[in-house]
Protein backbone atom coordinates (compact mmCIF):
# COMPACT_ATOMS: atom_id res chain seq x y z
CA UNK A 1 0.00 0.00 0.00
CA UNK A 2 2.84 2.40 0.85
CA UNK A 3 4.51 1.51 -2.46
CA UNK A 4 1.35 2.48 -4.39
CA UNK A 5 1.12 5.76 -2.51
CA UNK A 6 4.78 6.59 -3.24
CA UNK A 7 4.28 5.70 -6.90
CA UNK A 8 1.23 7.95 -7.08
CA UNK A 9 3.14 10.85 -5.50
CA UNK A 10 6.01 10.37 -7.97
CA UNK A 11 3.62 10.46 -10.93
CA UNK A 12 2.01 13.66 -9.63
CA UNK A 13 5.39 15.31 -9.10
CA UNK A 14 6.59 14.36 -12.58
CA UNK A 15 3.33 15.55 -14.18
CA UNK A 16 3.58 18.99 -12.61
CA UNK A 17 7.35 19.28 -12.54
CA UNK A 18 9.28 22.43 -13.24
CA UNK A 19 9.57 23.66 -16.84
CA UNK A 20 13.30 22.99 -16.55
CA UNK A 21 12.61 19.26 -16.64
CA UNK A 22 10.26 19.51 -19.62
CA UNK A 23 12.07 19.66 -22.93
CA UNK A 24 10.64 21.92 -25.60
CA UNK A 25 9.62 19.93 -28.68
CA UNK A 26 8.79 21.22 -32.15
CA UNK A 27 6.74 19.95 -35.06
CA UNK A 28 6.10 21.38 -38.52
CA UNK A 29 3.73 20.10 -41.22
CA UNK A 30 3.07 21.33 -44.75
CA UNK A 31 0.57 20.11 -47.32
CA UNK A 32 -2.31 20.88 -49.62
CA UNK A 33 -6.02 20.15 -49.23
CA UNK A 34 -8.32 19.54 -52.18
CA UNK A 35 -11.97 18.59 -52.58
CA UNK A 36 -12.22 16.40 -55.67
CA UNK A 37 -10.13 18.46 -58.12
CA UNK A 38 -10.37 21.92 -56.51
CA UNK A 39 -8.17 23.46 -53.79
CA UNK A 40 -9.92 24.01 -50.47
CA UNK A 41 -9.58 27.69 -49.58
CA UNK A 42 -9.65 29.08 -46.02
CA UNK A 43 -10.03 25.63 -44.42
CA UNK A 44 -9.23 25.29 -40.72
CA UNK A 45 -6.17 23.15 -39.88
CA UNK A 46 -5.13 22.48 -36.26
CA UNK A 47 -2.13 20.84 -34.65
CA UNK A 48 -2.73 19.08 -31.31
CA UNK A 49 -0.75 17.03 -28.83
CA UNK A 50 -2.79 13.98 -27.84
CA UNK A 51 -2.39 13.72 -24.05
CA UNK A 52 -3.04 10.51 -22.21
CA UNK A 53 -2.99 11.88 -18.64
CA UNK A 54 -4.78 15.21 -19.07
CA UNK A 55 -6.49 17.42 -21.63
CA UNK A 56 -5.03 17.62 -25.12
CA UNK A 57 -2.85 20.64 -25.95
CA UNK A 58 -3.53 22.81 -29.00
CA UNK A 59 -0.16 23.61 -30.57
CA UNK A 60 -1.27 25.79 -33.50
CA UNK A 61 -4.10 26.70 -35.85
CA UNK A 62 -3.94 28.02 -39.42
CA UNK A 63 -6.14 28.27 -42.51
CA UNK A 64 -5.33 27.10 -46.01
CA UNK A 65 -4.38 29.75 -48.58
CA UNK A 66 -6.00 30.42 -51.97
CA UNK A 67 -4.23 27.37 -53.44
CA UNK A 68 -5.25 25.03 -50.61
CA UNK A 69 -1.75 24.96 -49.09
CA UNK A 70 -1.10 25.07 -45.37
CA UNK A 71 2.03 25.38 -43.27
CA UNK A 72 1.62 24.81 -39.55
CA UNK A 73 4.20 24.72 -36.77
CA UNK A 74 3.87 24.32 -33.03
CA UNK A 75 5.86 23.51 -29.93
CA UNK A 76 5.32 22.36 -26.37
CA UNK A 77 7.45 21.55 -23.33
CA UNK A 78 6.98 17.94 -22.27
CA UNK A 79 8.85 15.15 -20.57
CA UNK A 80 7.42 12.60 -23.00
CA UNK A 81 7.61 12.66 -26.81
CA UNK A 82 4.66 14.54 -28.26
CA UNK A 83 1.85 12.50 -29.83
CA UNK A 84 0.89 14.98 -32.56
CA UNK A 85 -2.43 15.01 -34.41
CA UNK A 86 -3.29 17.07 -37.47
CA UNK A 87 -6.98 17.97 -37.57
CA UNK A 88 -8.98 19.18 -40.56
CA UNK A 89 -12.48 20.62 -40.35
CA UNK A 90 -14.29 20.52 -43.69
CA UNK A 91 -17.64 20.36 -45.42
CA UNK A 92 -16.12 18.84 -48.58
CA UNK A 93 -18.74 16.52 -50.05
CA UNK A 94 -21.40 17.69 -47.58
CA UNK A 95 -21.76 21.40 -48.38
CA UNK A 96 -25.35 21.63 -47.08
CA UNK A 97 -24.56 20.25 -43.63
CA UNK A 98 -24.02 22.77 -40.80
CA UNK A 99 -21.67 20.52 -38.82
CA UNK A 100 -18.21 20.03 -40.32
CA UNK A 101 -16.44 16.74 -40.90
CA UNK A 102 -13.54 16.36 -38.45
CA UNK A 103 -10.64 14.37 -39.86
CA UNK A 104 -7.74 13.47 -37.57
CA UNK A 105 -4.39 12.20 -38.84
CA UNK A 106 -1.35 11.22 -36.77
CA UNK A 107 1.98 12.91 -37.45
CA UNK A 108 4.83 10.36 -37.16
CA UNK A 109 6.85 10.92 -33.98
CA UNK A 110 10.02 10.81 -36.08
CA UNK A 111 9.05 14.34 -37.15
CA UNK A 112 8.97 15.69 -33.59
CA UNK A 113 12.19 17.58 -32.92
CA UNK A 114 13.80 18.57 -29.63
CA UNK A 115 15.92 21.27 -31.25
CA UNK A 116 14.50 24.50 -32.65
CA UNK A 117 17.37 24.87 -35.12
CA UNK A 118 16.81 21.39 -36.51
CA UNK A 119 13.04 21.14 -37.01
CA UNK A 120 12.15 18.47 -39.54
CA UNK A 121 9.19 19.21 -41.78
CA UNK A 122 6.61 16.51 -42.32
CA UNK A 123 5.23 16.73 -45.86
CA UNK A 124 1.56 15.84 -45.60
CA UNK A 125 1.28 15.86 -49.39
CA UNK A 126 -1.94 16.53 -51.27
CA UNK A 127 -4.96 15.21 -49.38
CA UNK A 128 -8.31 14.85 -51.12
CA UNK A 129 -10.89 15.43 -48.40
CA UNK A 130 -13.65 13.99 -50.62
CA UNK A 131 -12.53 10.57 -49.35
CA UNK A 132 -14.16 9.08 -46.26
CA UNK A 133 -11.50 8.74 -43.53
CA UNK A 134 -11.39 6.12 -40.74
CA UNK A 135 -12.58 7.58 -37.43
CA UNK A 136 -14.06 10.63 -39.14
CA UNK A 137 -16.93 12.31 -37.32
CA UNK A 138 -19.05 15.45 -37.28
CA UNK A 139 -18.09 18.49 -35.21
CA UNK A 140 -20.54 21.36 -34.78
CA UNK A 141 -18.28 23.32 -32.41
CA UNK A 142 -14.72 23.52 -33.64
Amino acid sequence: MIFLFKTFICIILVSFSSPLVRKQQYVRVVGKLICNDKPIVNEKVKLWNNNKLRRDDKLAEVRTNSSGYYEIQGSLGSIFTLDVRLKFYTNCGYEKNFCLRKIVLTVPDTHVSRCKRNITTFDGGIINLAFKFPGERRDCIN
